[in-house]
């Protein structure tokens, strides 16, 4: 096995390397959360539900979201 860390971009230079890449399983992804952010953000040089498959769940990541107590947009309904 070789890695390659390909830094940079919140992680969208290694994940377009990797949708770019041949799929013959060779080349793998392991990122985290910015593929679960980052198409809300930015427009990505690939579209990572197309060119990008799951091969395995390796953990889960808490996403937390504050606002204000006095915005509209809460979800605690009880505060």
């Amino acid at each position: 096995m070789i890695v390659v860390n390909k830094a940079g971009g919140s992680g969208i230079i290694g994940a377009s390397s990797v949708a770019q890449a041949n799929a013959d399983g060779y080349t793998v992804l392991y990122d985290a959360t910015p593929l679960s952010i980052n198409p809300h953000l930015q427009k990505l040089p690939f579209d990572p539900q197309k060119d990008l498959a799951p091969v395995s769940l390796v953990a889960v990541t808490p996403m937390l979201l504050a606002v204000p107590k006095s915005s509209p947009t809460t979800a605690c309904r009880t505060c």
